[in-house]
């Protein structure tokens, strides 16, 4: 009985300190289907990609070299508001850096800089 205990405490603990690390202004998520990798990244409504500042979006090789540079314009929005893009470069990692801030009547309030190296396997 201690033993389940622990293991459903230990579960529950994961998925909440999971959850914490989530960012709630942007997410970046990508998926790999058919040799195409689907990049998605949405925004929380409040918040927006801000295009005044750097935009660096990175496919690289397994040996993390730049095949190539996507620009934000290769990312296309649909109904719900999540930004897509699909990659045939069968890169193996992918590293991105940009800012999102939170905006009031067109004044930015609040910034936020996101950046990550995601290894695509």
């Amino acid at each position: 009985m201690k033993k389940l205990m622990f293991i459903i405490l230990f579960v529950f603990l994961s998925v909440t300190i999971y959850a914490e690390k989530t960012d709630k202004e942007a997410n970046v998520n990508w998926l790999l289907k058919d040799g195409k990798t689907e990049y998605s990244i949405t925004f929380h409504p409040e918040y927006k990609i801000n295009l005044k500042a750097p935009f660096n979006f990175f496919l690289l090789d397994s040996s993390k070299n730049q095949i190539s540079k996507i620009e934000w314009d290769s990312f296309v929005k649909d109904e719900s508001g999540k930004y897509s893009f699909i990659s045939e470069k069968k890169e193996k990692f992918t590293k991105y850096w940009f800012v999102a801030c939170k905006y009031s009547k067109d004044e930015v309030i609040a910034c936020k800089t996101f950046s990550q190296t995601i290894e695509i396997k």
